[in-house]
């Protein structure tokens, strides 16, 4: 409650209450008085958290050569004071450092991941047919494939294949004990489903898990029920 002293009388203020980290990023602004009230309104604004991420030097990928012979070039002519011949020396080794180390930030930036493995990745994607697809986490790696029949599943085995001889291109090994398959339906018949890796059938597992995540055999599909909802309504 405010007291105006010379009026004698009492008003209410418009408050506002921020928390210590969002106070330093609120504005306020008074805005023009509305109609004949005697309210000014109060704009309240407060900055999003939008963190940006400065550009680092990359030493890893950086071309020491190029930069001992930048450095050489622009160091030579360096003769002065201390401060002068100081504030040269740091100019000549920023020039050399953005001709020959590259800077940069991603956002979803991995420390383990090299160009060796970004090869590899490109490289087991390509080997993926129209209509399979995979992820892969670390040594975690699952492909999928959505057909109507099951009979048209043999691009997996393709996929199979393709992966035997890009294993021995790597010189990795697989375990075939975690090699597994699982078929997803709706349908209630039996399905017979034949993958195999060289001559040993894979195992069908019965409870397919994924990343600690255990899917449904019986996992629904938009699609797969709506196509039965037509077919139920032609048959009615």
């Amino acid at each position: 409650m405010f007291y105006l002293r010379s009026w004698m009388t009492t008003s209410s203020p418009d408050l506002a209450f921020a928390t210590q980290d969002k106070a330093l990023k609120a504005a306020r602004q008074v805005m023009d008085q509305l109609g004949g009230s005697d309210h000014k309104p109060v704009l309240l604004r407060v900055e999003k958290n939008t963190t940006s991420t400065l550009p680092r030097w990359n030493y890893k990928k950086a071309n020491w050569d190029h930069f001992t012979e930048l450095m050489n070039e622009l160091a030579v002519p360096i003769n002065a004071r201390s401060n002068r011949g100081a504030r040269a020396i740091t100019e000549a080794i920023i020039k050399s450092a953005e001709k020959a180390i590259p800077r940069g930030a991603r956002k979803n930036y991995r420390p383990y991941w090299t160009e060796e493995l970004e090869e590899l990745e490109n490289e087991v994607k390509t080997i993926l047919p129209k209509g399979v697809y995979g992820a892969m986490y670390a040594e975690d790696m699952t492909i999928w494939a959505t057909e109507e029949h099951t009979g048209s599943l043999v691009h997996l085995q393709m996929v199979l294949d393709a992966l035997r001889m890009w294993r021995g291109k790597w010189l990795m090994k697989i375990n075939a004990e975690k090699v597994t398959f699982a078929t997803f339906t709706l349908s209630t018949k039996f399905q017979t489903v034949r993958l195999k890796k060289r001559e040993h059938p894979l195992r069908e597992e019965p409870f397919p898990t994924y990343l600690r995540v255990t899917f449904d055999k019986r996992l629904t599909r938009k699609a797969q029920s709506d196509k039965c909802q037509e077919r139920g309504i032609l048959r009615i």
